[in-house]
């Protein structure tokens, strides 16, 4: 069997990893002209720990982990609401492990490297399928036969939109911004902060004395800017975070071109189904549950995962391999997504009334009930968890 894979983030690769342990031919397709890993902080959770357990870059990636002990909650003036313990999430999740996507990538790109072909620069422009097999034309000319081709191509996916068609990105309302800055912030390390607001929150991950990662959540609030230029976006989040307490603004203020930006519209990709002959999408491409699941990367891995097992299951079936992955991966991109929806009020969400609801629960439950509800939320998989 000879497999492409079009795309070589983290859902890509973690396929690849997969498929080498199985002696299948696998060909890595990434556009990017170099391995660069960059990338936002994300928490890694529940199975998405489980299966980076077995896959045995557990230890690679605990040695990237951010050092963040407790996680407070604040409004957006500063007051606090609630603090909870890093140590007792990842007891209770089944796993939680705070760090970049970027340190994902790295261990992923490690854990591969000198035994699956990556070719960069390369982009798929054509496929289609033939009976048994599936003719690539790649952006250069270059024609290779596979006997599967898997879009992993991220959210805005080029083998989704050509195998499968157009419209089905659902918008969220929203934008997200993932920002590294250095400049003396004088926060309290090993502590993250989540300020809180009406269709507006800033998370703060001081990673030590002059470095801060930043994640923002901002609903439909102000005209997004249209430039992709850092000091647009300096301007427009100044502008409309100025009633927020002042580490805020101090922030915002630091953002120039030396450090890391990322932006991007909050969608979900919601799909009928996720294998068309012998193409199939993993990983967001598929199934994208928004940044408020806070799973991307989780929903990645346990995606690779199944499809390498529902093709050694299947090996001299393509079709049938397909068809298990698809009944495996579907309800788990269905409960991401129903999850990231009811996040969508809490985080994105303008009503005055809902946000003091949402502040005065945060400030009052339980420490107990807090970390089932979490465990509710981010243990999504657990329905499936037999088959992962």
């Amino acid at each position: 069997m000879r497999v492409l894979v079009s795309g070589g983030g983290i859902a890509g690769l973690a396929l690849a990893f997969w498929l080498e342990r199985l002696g299948i031919e696998t060909v890595v397709a990434e556009r990017a002209r170099e391995f660069k890993p960059l990338g936002h902080y994300i928490a890694l959770k529940g199975n998405g720990v489980r299966v980076i357990r077995r896959m045995g870059l557990i230890e690679a990636c605990r040695a990237r982990e951010a050092p963040i002990d407790s996680l407070r909650y604040v409004t957006s003036t500063g007051r606090l609401l609630r603090e909870d313990s890093t140590a007792s999430l990842d007891r209770e999740l089944g796993g939680l492990i705070a760090f970049r996507r970027a340190d994902l990538h790295a261990a992923l790109h490690e854990a591969i490297s000198g035994k699956v072909e990556l070719r960069l620069g390369t982009e798929v422009e054509e496929s289609e399928t033939a009976g048994e097999r599936v003719e690539v034309r790649f952006r250069g000319g270059r024609t290779e036969t596979f006997d599967l081709l898997v879009g992993a191509d991220g959210v805005h996916s080029p083998t989704r939109e050509r195998v499968f068609g157009k419209g089905l990105e659902v918008p969220f309302g929203g934008h997200y911004v993932a920002l590294t800055l250095e400049y003396d912030h004088g926060l309290e390390l090993q502590c993250g902060v989540a300020y809180l607001g009406r269709g507006q929150m800033v998370i703060f991950l001081p990673m030590s004395p002059r470095v801060v990662s930043l994640v923002v959540y901002h609903g439909e609030v102000g005209q997004w800017p249209e430039s992709r230029e850092p000091g647009a976006l300096r301007a427009f989040l100044l502008r409309e975070y100025r009633h927020f307490a002042a580490p805020v603004s101090r922030a915002f203020e630091a953002i120039d071109e030396r450090g890391y930006v990322f932006t991007d519209v909050i969608t979900q990709v919601r799909m009928p189904h996720v294998v068309k002959g012998r193409v199939a999408l993993l990983g967001d491409a598929g199934g994208c549950p928004t940044f408020l699941s806070g799973m991307g990367s989780a929903l990645a891995i346990q995606g690779a995962d199944l499809l390498a097992r529902a093709i050694a299951e299947h090996r001299s079936d393509v079709p049938r391999a397909l068809a298990s992955y698809e009944a495996a991966i579907q309800p788990l991109n269905a409960r991401y997504q129903e999850s990231a929806g009811k996040m969508r009020g809490f985080v994105l969400g303008r009503s005055r009334v809902r946000a003091a609801v949402r502040d005065a629960a945060l400030a009052w439950m339980p420490d107990g009930f807090m970390i089932r509800q979490a465990r509710r939320f981010y243990d999504a998989e657990n329905a499936t968890a037999a088959l992962t």
